[in-house]
């Protein structure tokens, strides 16, 4: 209560928000105690914990299968594929992270609540998946054509980079550790299976590019 009265009402113990808050978690804390899991075999005898686990795991497992870790983490040697500069390869990755802080700021932090969670997701796990798919294509092409397509075929590249990485931000990246943070008792201790899968994921990427056809 003390933590709370310093933080929010200038240790006024009169305030009634902070009273409010107070009794909330009080009452959060006996519901954990309550109805927690115990142990890790409870959340898979218990169906309802069971079919969050699944969701979950599947949730964060799909995000990494829209190919984030390879757009984000090795963008410089997709970039040399398509003759893009090193200069010019950081512009064009700092516009896209700049892409990426304003579709969190549109979805996730003005209208997540207002719009939901389902369809959000879906559509722009769809979206960055066409978006990869494209740029991937661009990439396998860029090299038998002539001078003067490659400038489109650049713009293209660049574009639909991101359009990805817009989408993910405002949607894919974020949800997929909001929606685990609500559907999640916060007792449960299943941050093991969530977090295993898309690590196993994003291991699978490296940086040689050059020999891994589109």
């Amino acid at each position: 209560l003390q933590f709370i009265l310093h933080f929010h009402s200038n240790d006024d113990l009169n305030d009634i928000w902070v009273l409010a808050e107070y009794e909330q978690n009080k009452s959060n804390i006996q519901d954990e105690k309550e109805n927690g899991a115990s142990s890790l075999c409870e959340l898979f005898k218990d169906p309802a914990s069971f079919r969050r686990l699944v969701l979950v795991a599947a949730i964060q497992a799909s995000v990494q299968m829209t190919g984030v870790s390879a757009i984000q983490y090795i963008s410089p040697s997709i970039y040399k594929q398509v003759e893009v500069g090193t200069a010019q390869a950081l512009l064009y990755q700092g516009i896209s992270y700049i892409w990426g802080i304003a579709g969190q700021l549109w979805c996730t932090v003005l209208f997540i609540d207002r719009i939901g969670r389902c369809w959000p997701l879906i559509l722009s796990n769809l979206t960055c998946s066409v978006s990869f798919i494209v740029t991937a294509a661009v990439i396998a092409r860029f090299n038998d054509i002539g001078p003067s397509a490659q400038k489109g075929l650049l713009w293209a590249f660049l574009v639909f980079g991101w359009i990805f990485q817009f989408t993910f931000s405002m949607c894919c990246g974020s949800l997929s550790w909001v929606t685990p943070s609500e559907i999640i008792r916060y007792q449960t201790p299943s941050s093991w299976g969530r977090h295993w899968l898309p690590r196993q994921l994003r291991l699978q990427h490296n940086d040689r590019t050059d020999h891994r056809s589109w």
